[in-house]
């Protein structure tokens, strides 16, 4: 169960490559791809939280989800705000490909992840606020990917059209965020402990 994690990763690097490569998915859904994921992030760590049980009763749980909550959702709305500022309205005409299929893929990962974290015991020894801790961290990953990296080509790529090189890129940049992230959260929970 320890690997949980990185079979988790390693989903979301293998299905954004599967649409770019298979179904033709543009710049424009890997970056609806990847607030999907933002979203599924903040959704399944509150419930990770609310089952967390190491070090907190269950009001202090309801408080710290209600500021996780609370500070995740300015974040995800500055990323829609920015994004929205500098792709200067043009997600209307993004013509997003990404299936029902791909999104039901994502949420049963994070659900999978869930369950293995309730089901393994996992959710004994974890603390909410190392729980809250990493989430920000992956969301910040997805943060810098999504502003630092897309929003530059914003100005001179299509989005609607099929970039292999910059989709790659996009996913293995976040790919290797993500795992630097999770691997290092991972030790310095050892350490702790």
């Amino acid at each position: 169960m320890k690997y949980a994690k990185y079979l988790e990763l390693a989903l979301t690097i293998i299905l954004p490559l599967i649409g770019v490569f298979f179904y033709q998915w543009s710049i424009g859904d890997i970056y609806a791809l990847f607030f999907l994921e933002l979203i599924f992030y903040g959704i399944f760590a509150g419930f990770k939280v609310l089952f967390s049980t190491n070090g907190a009763k269950i009001g202090q749980r309801f408080y710290s989800l209600f500021i996780f909550g609370f500070i995740y959702f300015l974040l995800f709305f500055s990323i829609v705000v920015l994004t929205g500022h500098f792709f200067n309205g043009a997600g209307q005409e993004m013509n997003l490909t990404i299936g029902m299929g791909a999104i039901y893929v994502l949420a049963t990962n994070h659900l999978i992840n869930l369950l293995i974290f309730i089901f393994s015991g996992d959710y004994r020894q974890a603390n909410h606020y190392q729980i809250i801790r990493l989430t920000y961290k992956r969301a910040f990953v997805l943060f810098l990917v999504l502003l630092i990296l897309m929003l530059p080509f914003s100005t001179f790529i299509d989005t609607t059209k099929v970039n292999f090189v910059l989709a790659f890129g996009l996913i293995v940049s976040k790919a290797i965020l993500d795992f630097i992230t999770v691997h290092y959260w991972k030790k310095a929970k050892t350490i702790t402990n």
